[in-house]
């Protein structure tokens, strides 16, 4: 097991800016700015249209590497907006929030999953001797055609902890092996959950993020850090990983943790995820040292400290991806015309690099509030 253990300061901003961002307010926001005229933003799909930008949607996962591409190819897609005759947004930290829960959605079935493989593993791993794909309940085992966690990744996590006990149980009367799953094996699944579903297979995914503040005492109350510690702290083991990897991931462990097993409710296991699984995504650990070396091989210093931007030392606030990806929205059209007149490149930036960036900007904050 949709990470690093540090210890974050985030202000009642930051915070706010990702309270209750959701994938439909994303995909609402992609649709209200005019995206949709080069990108393809129905639902389910993760790709642009035949003739547009030829890119996807959801190519990068975190939102460092959402605004390290948004960066990267800002310059053309100001260009193709004027061309359209659409206008550059503006994007708020909470806009940015709702972005990558749209973009995270798209990551719910990733390794792309596929219905058809989803029915053979359904039924090789044994799962189709109790849930049934439609009709009475085997027991109590709720049918497939019913299972919410096809469009809720939160539900799915929880799901996964809480029904280990009953499931082991019953896997013992029959006799059955414990079944490991890959997250391909997974995401196979849930599309054939989705095709048989009783609702309409094409509903979006229905992600909420998780709140930032919280999990610590969820994490302490249900005893996770009891066993997760040192290299097994739960932050590091979700480092990178999609929702559907942590759920694969606890089915696979579900039976080595059953002694003082306790049920997390799915608005728990909400706050829970916010703790060790989104805090690194809003604000990821860097290298302040390099982050520095970077802002000035890509000439942001020529600009930031006697130019006629900021300098990035007297800019209140905390410092995160969120905020990043409003700047460049905000302020990038203006920062590409003054970078034109003065002859410097469009710099391009890695996901490394924005977090390596980010964590030297909060350096730089810090060091001023240190010295007042």
């Amino acid at each position: 097991m949709r990470i690093l253990c540090v210890s974050f300061a985030l202000t009642g901003m930051l915070s706010a800016a990702v309270a209750h961002a959701t994938a439909e307010r994303g995909r609402e926001l992609l649709q209200r700015q005019g995206c949709a005229a080069c990108h393809d933003i129905g639902p389910g799909s993760s790709t642009v249209s035949t003739g547009a930008l030829r890119r996807t949607l959801n190519r990068e996962y975190s939102p460092a590497g959402l605004t390290a591409t948004m960066w990267n190819h800002a310059p053309e897609m100001w260009a193709a907006m004027a061309s359209a005759g659409v206008p550059v947004p503006r994007i708020s930290e909470e806009d940015a929030g709702n972005l990558f829960a749209y973009f995270a959605s798209l990551r719910y079935f990733e390794p792309m999953g596929d219905a058809s493989r989803g029915k053979r593993a359904f039924e090789a791993k044994g799962c189709a001797g109790c849930h049934t794909q439609s009709g009475a309940q085997a027991g109590r085992a709720q049918i497939i055609s019913k299972w919410q966690s096809t469009s809720d990744p939160i539900s799915l996590v929880s799901a996964m902890w809480n029904h280990v006990p009953q499931m082991n149980v019953e896997m013992a009367k029959r006799r059955m092996k414990w079944p490991l799953l890959k997250s391909q094996d997974l995401s196979d699944i849930l599309v054939y959950a989705r095709s048989v579903s009783a609702g309409n297979p094409q509903t979006p995914i229905q992600l909420e993020l998780p709140p930032l503040e919280g999990g610590e005492a969820s994490l302490e109350s249900y005893g996770c850090v009891t066993c997760h510690t040192g290299a097994n702290v739960l932050g590091r083991q979700m480092s990178g990983r999609s929702l559907t990897d942590i759920a694969a991931e606890m089915w696979n462990h579900g039976p080595k943790m059953l002694q003082n097993r306790v049920p997390i409710p799915p608005e728990e296991m909400r706050s829970l995820l916010g703790a060790v699984w989104f805090r690194q995504f809003v604000h990821p650990q860097g290298n302040a040292a390099r982050g520095e070396r970077i802002a000035a091989s890509k000439q942001c210093l020529s600009c930031h400290t006697s130019g006629p931007g900021p300098d990035f030392g007297t800019l209140d606030g905390s410092w995160s991806v969120l905020r990043l990806t409003s700047a460049l929205w905000k302020h990038g059209p203006a920062m590409l015309s003054q970078m034109q007149s003065k002859h410097i490149q469009w710099p391009h930036f890695s996901a490394s690099q924005i977090q390596d960036l980010i964590a030297w900007l909060g350096s730089q904050n810090r060091s001023r509030t240190a010295s007042r």
